[in-house]
């Protein structure tokens, strides 16, 4: 079997605000990974590695692996679409992936099924749209970022756990959704970035011509990072 390297390490917080630079060592160790397509996703879920993916226009994949990388399991390879982001939640995980597919199972990844059209209240309208990133939050529900090749992109928000969502369409793909404690979201895209502290009481928007912002994250509520 074909194998590539997976690089484990730790944070590595890249400040863009000081001219000073500081030197440092990391210690980081490679594991082989069987070759089954990019890793777009990957998290610790109860005692198990789970690593999600696949390469454009490919089938999409999740693999599981031991808390220290010395098996791995293929659980599937077949998905119909690469996977970009996942998410464990209300004892289920969830898959964002290509065409605006679902994949979940409430309890067991050997078990894994498509699920979209059966979501409640799931907009039907979305299914050729590309979902990026999701971003689960203590008190505000979950939201999904989503859209593709430049064109309309989509915000989607569930107070239940993934169980029904709702749509806020833009004219801009969108690509990144973040949480900023205590009561704010941030999401950006091509060439806009928007934030909100209440889905159902609109967004502000913060134009920004010819950039394609990829992704958003926060140190606090005074400092953001922005990638292009």
């Amino acid at each position: 079997m074909k194998f590539f390297g997976l690089v484990l390490s730790g944070w590595l917080l890249l400040t863009l605000f000081s001219c000073k630079k500081e030197s440092f060592q990391l210690d980081y160790q490679t594991f082989q990974v069987p070759q089954v397509g990019e890793i777009n996703a990957i998290d610790y879920i109860d005692s198990v590695w789970i690593l999600s993916g696949g390469n454009k226009g490919g089938k999409g994949f999740v693999l599981t692996a031991d808390q220290n990388f010395n098996q791995f399991n293929v659980v599937t390879d077949t998905i119909s679409w690469p996977i970009h982001d996942q998410i464990y939640t209300d004892s289920r995980y969830i898959f964002a992936a290509d065409h605006a597919a679902i994949y979940y199972n409430e309890t067991d990844l050997t078990q894994l099924n498509y699920y979209v059209w059966l979501e409640e209240f799931w907009p039907n309208s979305l299914n050729k749209k590309t979902l990026w990133q999701i971003e689960e939050t203590p008190n505000m529900g979950m939201y999904m970022a989503g859209g593709g090749e430049y064109g309309k992109g989509i915000i989607l928000y569930s107070p239940a756990e993934g169980k029904h969502w709702q749509p806020y369409e833009l004219n801009n793909e969108m690509r990144s959704v973040s949480y900023q404690p205590p009561e704010t979201i941030w999401a950006c895209g091509y060439g806009l970035l928007i934030k909100t502290h209440d889905f159902n009481s609109g967004w502000e928007i913060v134009p920004f011509k010819n950039e394609f912002l990829t992704g958003i994250d926060f140190f606090d509520e005074h400092v953001g990072l922005l990638s292009t």
